[in-house]
């Protein structure tokens, strides 16, 4: 067992133990090093996006599935910005031929880079301002309801407070 493997173990096993039931990964820069920017294309940067994935990752998913903890993916990619796609760098028209978003992004990394537990994964391809819901991110993946805004934290709050689901730093 390599040395990733045997923390990803210790990582489960204490995650296990403690009580937590499911893991959430988000997907830009944290289960992937690369961000989609809500216009990947196929072809490629698809290829370039998916050999992204971290080991940390892939490490920790196999560890979590063998102590039964559940998988999660949740991500503001979402197939409702095909159309028009908007993100800090502006407005772009996107295509479902050309490019590839939300849960097929999702579905098509997890089948390449854990492809013996992709079935186990829940995935929440969502972005309220895509669908034009005035709730936050943070608030579609369940992350504490007592964040405060300018709260430096809120990922490892949720790790501290919750004793459901971890999402990882």
């Amino acid at each position: 067992m390599s040395t990733l493997e045997q923390q990803a173990s210790n990582f489960a096993g204490l995650l296990y133990a403690l009580g937590f039931k499911c893991v959430a990964f988000d997907m830009d820069q944290c289960l992937v090093t690369q961000h989609s920017m809500g216009r990947l294309q196929r072809g490629k940067q698809l290829e370039d996006y998916v050999a992204s994935t971290t080991a940390d990752f892939i490490a920790a998913t196999a560890a979590l599935a063998q102590d039964r903890v559940k998988l999660a993916v949740a991500t503001h990619s979402d197939e409702a910005e095909y159309g028009l796609s908007t993100n800090q760098f502006g407005t772009h028209k996107t295509y479902v031929e050309y490019h590839i978003m939300g849960s097929e992004l999702t579905e098509t990394v997890l089948a390449e880079k854990v492809p013996a537990y992709a079935a186990q994964f829940k995935i929440v391809a969502y972005n309220p301002g895509a669908r034009k819901h005035p709730l936050r991110k943070t608030t579609h993946k369940g992350l504490d309801p007592t964040h405060q805004k300018h709260n430096s934290s809120p990922k490892l709050n949720l790790a501290l407070n919750s004793p459901k689901v971890f999402y990882p730093l």
